[in-house]
């Protein structure tokens, strides 16, 4: 009787820690979602029927699917440096004085350079202060000093974010994204590649600068701890094809890290000899692209689910109905850490 009772006490024991534990690890999740078709436009109207979600191969329910529509915290990185052809600067302050003048009243904008000559605008001094550091780089100084390399710069631009909110988002303009640890698969800047590399800035190549003190993925999973979404503008031109032609998260690249973070990156290279040649088409089709960037920042969706298990730095994946695939693509953050201590219960 005392064994059996003993048994009773132990089963009953191991079943309230067992719910207990099943009660700690589920959370809400508020996952981003942007709905994107080839044009490059927002998809309306979408339904929990027409998106599945997945987390380590199990499919989770969707309870709701709303459009958040609401202030954005927006953070320029400008690519300064002197490598970069000087046409292409331009459009970088080009194009950011065209978002932020016809952008919603109610987002904020920053500013920070990498490489080159410094400029640092914080989100609570304003768009005018802004626009007149824009115009300034535009007027194209040559200034002593010289701004971080782009990884650091994400790095100290996350800092500026502080506390997140829904919606924070990095908007990137730059030849590359870093220095290559291997000099294997990218030819770096110069004129004794051969063909149609010749002279081409690569996403990365070990002659431009040191490398940043912050690690690719170190940078990732901060960029995830804050949910931030990434956006870009690559001007260089890369020398790989990616395995089975779609870039992947853990490329360590411009495209990985807008794709891991839930944004994406348009492509506009410079020609064979690393020169850059702006004209009216171009600049008008230039300004339609990172408007829409833009515009994918200033709306999406957000899909409520819940997870049986806290998901942290998870890889999500997130499918379209039938009818969605073949004309709109699905942005959201690959790599995301959605369940805050408040969240989880």
């Amino acid at each position: 009787m005392i064994r059996m009772r003993f048994h009773f006490l132990v089963l009953s024991s191991l079943l309230v820690m067992n719910a207990a534990l099943a009660q700690q690890t589920s959370c809400r999740v508020d996952l981003p979602v942007g709905i994107v078709g080839t044009d490059g436009s927002l998809l309306e109207g979408l339904t929990a029927q027409d998106i599945s979600v997945r987390v380590r191969k199990q499919t989770l329910p969707i309870e709701s699917v709303v459009s958040d529509a609401g202030p954005r915290r927006v953070l320029f990185i400008l690519d300064t440096s002197r490598r970069l052809a000087p046409e292409a600067r331009k459009v970088e302050t080009m194009l950011t004085d065209y978002v932020v003048s016809k952008a919603r009243p109610a987002d904020s904008f920053a500013l920070l350079t990498t490489r080159g000559t410094v400029r640092q605008v914080h989100f609570e001094e304003g768009q005018d202060a802004l626009l007149k550091a824009v115009r300034e780089l535009a007027a194209d100084p040559k200034e002593p000093g010289k701004a971080a390399n782009v990884l650091d710069t994400i790095v100290e631009g996350i800092r500026w974010f502080a506390e997140p909110r829904s919606g924070d988002a990095i908007i990137l303009m730059a030849d590359h994204l870093e220095e290559a640890d291997s000099a294997a698969h990218y030819t770096p800047r110069g004129m004794s590649g051969a063909g149609p590399m010749q002279g081409v800035a690569t996403d990365r190549g070990p002659s431009f600068e040191a490398n940043s003190h912050a690690r690719f993925q170190d940078v990732v999973s901060s960029l995830a701890d804050h949910r931030i979404r990434v956006f870009g503008l690559q001007f260089g031109a890369f020398k790989f094809t990616p395995m089975n032609g779609v870039y992947q998260p853990n490329d360590e690249d411009l495209f990985g890290i807008t794709i891991g973070s839930g944004g994406y990156a348009v492509f506009d290279p410079v020609d064979q000899y690393g020169s850059y040649v702006i004209n009216p088409a171009r600049e008008q089709s230039l300004q339609h692209k990172v408007f829409q960037l833009y515009g994918a920042v200033a709306r999406y969706y957000v899909l409520h689910v819940n997870s049986s298990t806290p998901p942290h730095h998870e890889s999500w994946s997130l499918e379209l109905a039938k009818d969605l695939r073949k004309n709109t693509v699905a942005l959201y953050p690959r790599v995301f850490d959605s369940c805050s201590s408040e969240e989880t219960h």
